[in-house]
């Protein structure tokens, strides 16, 4: 897998972050938008066309915490087989999903229960629908975040699927 860059998706490069940081396999490192980005896409080329089941995206710890500043909350979810034109034209582009994570309690910003821990350190899951063609793009669109913020900052994005 590797993070591409379109010319209408947004660098994830920002404070420390890097792009090919949401999808190394470390929670603990993350991509980090530019100020007013959101809405902030990003491409994954898979490397293969696959019939994806599910992705996984893990929330940045921040100040110790998580569901707050810059994580994700909602996003959109679009794929494709064939290689996108770089111009990033989203008619070439299937949306399958209008996404949000949810917090298990409930609270505000800046509370986080036992289980809202352990539901941010497990990654919020998003199912494909299995009669989903498989595909080798996957854009993902963050809309809004758990804080004001007009930034973003993924710490890992997890594929899973079977290669076809």
């Amino acid at each position: 897998m590797r993070i591409m860059r379109l010319s209408n998706d947004q660098n994830f490069t920002n404070f420390e972050g890097s792009d090919q940081k949401m999808i190394d396999d470390d929670r603990t490192s993350f991509g980090h938008s530019p100020s007013s980005s959101l809405p902030a896409p990003f491409t994954i080329d898979l490397g293969v066309v696959a019939k994806v089941s599910r992705l996984v995206i893990f929330q940045r710890q921040f100040s110790n915490s998580y569901y707050n500043w810059g994580n994700p909350r909602a996003f959109d979810l679009y794929v494709r087989t064939a290689a996108p034109s770089q111009s990033g034209d989203w008619q070439e582009w299937t949306k399958i999903m209008d996404t949000e994570i949810i917090k298990p309690s409930g609270g505000a910003s800046g509370t986080v229960t036992d289980d809202d821990l352990r539901a941010a350190e497990a990654g919020h899951e998003f199912t494909f629908n299995l009669s989903q063609e498989p595909v080798r793009y996957i854009r993902i669109v963050v809309k809004s975040t758990w804080g004001s913020t007009t930034f973003t900052h993924p710490a890992e994005i997890d594929v899973f699927g079977e290669p076809k």
